[in-house]
């Protein structure tokens, strides 16, 4: 109950940032690598260019995930859009005042598995959502009878992170799967690019590998306990 209370993403988060090689490591830069491995390999750039799709969208597409910077107030540097498109790098990660789809789909699934309510309405706040120009820059905005509404959303991150993510229980148990991985690292290896074995905390430079790295590592420490006991 309390591992599936614990995001195992956010385990290996914690890991990777504990190691020195992984110092610079940004998951958004993960999730951009990811997606041009699976463009790759499943040949799937041809089905992409059928949607009449180019190089600029694929950019853009990076550049949603993993913007350039997150001011407006300096030179624009985005690629896949101009700034007169601003607005459209705010629906999945708004880094203007937070209020993204990101933020809409994690509430979702969290608060169904935990049981906890989610009172916030985001097809009533998609309804009245318009695109204004604000200090010269497009920006989504919505009325502000909806104001009620956001602070729902804001006041349902808040109870997530409360009475889960940061709740001292999962913290806890957070905090001992990541040290387990850290002293997992030099003895779990899994099937990289060409055949190469790696460690787990090599896979942020091998997507082929990191396809490989998710909850079943676990089961790991539970087949080769008599390994890891000796760590």
């Amino acid at each position: 109950m309390i591992w599936d209370m614990v995001p195992f993403h956010i385990c290996l988060m914690g890991y990777l940032s504990s190691l020195p090689e992984c110092k610079n490591w940004k998951h958004e830069k993960w999730s951009v690598d990811m997606l041009q491995h699976l463009l790759n390999e499943n040949d799937l750039w041809s089905s992409f260019k059928d949607y009449g799709l180019d190089d600029v969208d694929m950019i853009f597409i990076n550049e949603l995930i993993n913007r350039p910077h997150a001011e407006l107030s300096v030179e624009w540097m985005c690629n896949g859009r101009p700034v007169e498109k601003s607005f459209l790098y705010e629906i999945v990660a708004n880094k203007r005042n937070g209020i993204d789809v990101d933020k809409w789909d994690y509430f979702a699934r969290d608060c169904h598995c935990l049981g906890i309510p989610n009172n916030f309405d985001w097809k009533r706040y998609i309804k009245f959502a318009r695109v204004i120009e604000v200090n010269g820059i497009r920006q989504i905005c919505c009325r502000d009878k909806e104001v009620t509404n956001l602070y729902e959303m804001f006041h349902t991150r808040t109870s997530l992170h409360r009475r889960a993510y940061q709740h001292k229980t999962s913290s806890i148990v957070e905090h001992m799967i990541t040290e387990a991985l850290l002293a997992a690292n030099d003895y779990i290896f899994l099937c990289g690019k060409n055949g190469k074995n790696v460690k787990m905390s090599e896979c942020i430079d091998d997507m082929y590998a990191y396809t490989r790295l998710n909850d079943s590592i676990s089961h790991h420490f539970t087949i080769n306990r008599s390994t890891i006991d000796t760590v």
